[in-house]
């Protein structure tokens, strides 16, 4: 009898194939809706972030409401910026700088020489206030610089780093980040400042679209271009972070060429690891070991500090 019972229920091959369709497509069904909770997880996950970073509140608002700040600040020029004793840390982690001190004047060039990683770029983060410091002072014109708000220090402060952000539009609309640029005021600018010639080289002159990352122009040329927008608004305090790593030689030698020129108007700080730029410079302050290991200029590094002579060396060395 189970024999027959059995057999009676065999499974015709139509209805085989159909059955595995149908497991087929559940499956596929079944992955799809994996995926969808995949997705949407991220998709949630990506709006939190979102949110909180659109509900932050603005720097300027961060700051004690009570304090009061002088208004002719933004008006006055910037003369002389003093670090002393300055110590940082990210949260969590050892000292990155120790005992920093060094000072600049208007019409001065001085460089902060060190190795990848010694915490140069970190240090231009701080004077731009993106980090604030543990301990230690920052002074401008001889004063506290919490006097100065945020609107009005960083009014007076432009950078250029080595990663350049660009964005979609045109080489005069990069310059000058206007809606509707006044043409003929910045090409006078570049006239002025000698960034023209370089920019007529473009296939489209100052009417060359710069593509979404910028893939159609090289690393000089964005830097370039990043150091004539950061001109083009005539700060008090330039930070350049190896602004020019990226550069040719001819377009290097440009560009030492126009700071020294520009000099006496502002105040310019330089941050490389390579001592042919250094030496271009007023004067050199080495961060060696989380701190300020010597100060001076190019000939008298060499003689006094063994970590930016065998820099020198190694850069004749290579050269040869």
């Amino acid at each position: 009898m189970v024999c027959v019972s059995r057999f009676k229920h065999q499974i015709m091959l139509g209805q085989m194939m159909a059955i595995i369709t149908l497991i087929g497509s559940l499956g596929t069904s079944v992955v799809n809706i994996a995926m969808a909770n995949i997705q949407f997880q991220e998709a949630k996950i990506a709006f939190d972030r979102m949110y909180e970073f659109a509900s932050a509140k603005p720097e300027t608002e961060s700051q004690n409401k009570s304090k009061k700040f002088r208004t002719d600040n933004s008006s006055t020029s910037l003369n002389q910026l003093r670090v002393e004793n300055l110590n940082f840390r990210f949260p969590g982690k050892s000292l990155l700088l120790k005992n920093i001190n060094f000072n600049v004047k208007k019409g001065e060039i001085i460089t902060l020489f060190g190795e990848i990683g010694c915490g140069k770029s970190t240090l231009l983060s701080i004077l731009q206030r993106f980090h604030s410091f543990e301990s230690g002072k920052i002074k401008i014109n001889n004063e506290n610089w919490d006097n100065t708000s945020l609107y009005q220090w960083r009014e007076k402060v432009t950078s250029v780093s080595q990663h350049v952000q660009l964005f979609n539009g045109t080489i005069l609309e990069n310059i000058c980040l206007e809606e509707n640029p006044d043409a003929e005021k910045v090409i006078q600018f570049c006239q002025e400042y000698g960034f023209h010639s370089f920019i007529m080289e473009f296939q489209q002159e100052y009417a060359t679209i710069v593509n979404e990352n910028s893939t159609n122009l090289s690393g000089g040329q964005r830097q370039l271009i990043a150091l004539a927008r950061a001109l083009y608004s005539y700060p008090q305090l330039l930070l350049l972070d190896e602004a020019t790593a990226a550069m040719g030689r001819r377009t290097e030698h440009f560009v030492i060429e126009l700071l020294q020129r520009i000099k006496t108007d502002m105040t310019i700080i330089f941050v490389t690891h390579r001592p042919q730029l250094a030496r271009y410079t007023d004067r050199i302050y080495v961060i060696e070991d989380k701190t300020v290991s010597a100060v001076g200029a190019h000939e008298k590094l060499i003689q006094i500090n063994q970590f930016y002579k065998d820099a020198f060396l190694e850069l004749v060395d290579n050269q040869a």
